[in-house]
């Protein structure tokens, strides 16, 4: 007697909506990492909410955004937000206003590390493919 087996397989593209397009049925039981996803839990205080700039965004263009599209925006908030606390476009002034800046945009938690000057804020989410649609996997909260 033979059993059908489903075991997830993760990869990197499995987040973006590209993937189970090409992919279709085929795409079903693919986990993968996701820079973003239109209705994860965040309340942002700079900016739009997920789901204002997502129904902007399909008005606009017709689909659903995917990350890089949230990222150049939450990006355009950043530099916006670090221009007006720079008072200007110094870039060492800049650059201590980036450092200083602790918010949530819709792309997310943005916080610099004093040290590396690297963005830690950001978290990964971890999506799953299921009857050809993307769906967010629920993890415990990061420590």
């Amino acid at each position: 007697r033979r059993r059908r087996i489903v075991v997830p397989t993760a990869l990197v593209a499995a987040g973006v909506r590209a993937f189970g397009e090409a992919l279709g049925a085929a795409a079903d039981g693919f986990v993968g990492p996701s820079q973003w996803e239109p209705t994860a839990p965040l309340a942002p205080d700079l900016g739009p909410t997920l789901h204002t700039f997502a129904r902007r965004f399909r008005t606009r263009f017709g689909v659903t955004p995917d990350y890089p599209a949230a990222q150049a925006y939450a990006a355009g908030l950043i530099m916006d937000r670090c221009i007006e606390v720079a008072g200007g476009l110094d870039r060492e002034r800049l650059r201590a206003a980036a450092a200083s800046l602790e918010v949530t945009t819709l792309f997310g938690p943005f916080r610099i590390d004093s040290g590396t000057g690297m963005q830690v804020g950001h978290e990964m989410l971890l999506v799953e493919w299921v009857r050809g649609r993307r769906r967010m996997i629920e993890l415990p909260p990061s420590k």
